[in-house]
């Protein structure tokens, strides 16, 4: 079971990595009745089972809610979509293994998703 304190400390490490100062940054743990965050960050999505989604924005108010109105990526919806489709992005690793996140996502996008709809 993952526990806050272990998301909290892996994203310490990432931030003395990079060279940022945890102090510099503001963290907590919402759900979707609680987003009370403004400006720019990044944000992670986790469950007992794990951590399913990290992103980054510009507006956080405005991207959790989408996220929370199931409209974009962490969603329930795009969750399902990933375990769908798992054995077909696994057997394709050497494709995308290299790729930073956004390689990864356009991979989906183009492998998985063009194909299946062409």
């Amino acid at each position: 079971m993952v526990q806050v304190s272990d998301i909290e400390r892996a994203v310490r490490g990432c931030l003395d990595i990079i060279g940022v100062s945890a102090n510099d940054c503001m963290s907590g743990v919402y759900d979707c009745r609680s987003i009370d965050v403004n400006g720019a960050g990044a944000y992670v999505f986790f469950d007992d089972s794990g951590v399913y989604y990290v992103g980054e924005t510009n507006n956080m108010a405005n991207r959790l809610q989408d996220h929370c109105n199931g409209k974009i990526g962490g969603s329930e919806g795009v969750v399902r979509f990933l375990m769908h489709h798992l054995e077909e992005i696994c057997a394709n690793s050497n494709e995308w293994a290299g790729l930073d996140a956004k390689g990864r996502e356009e991979f989906v996008k183009n492998k998985v998703l063009k194909e299946k709809n062409q």
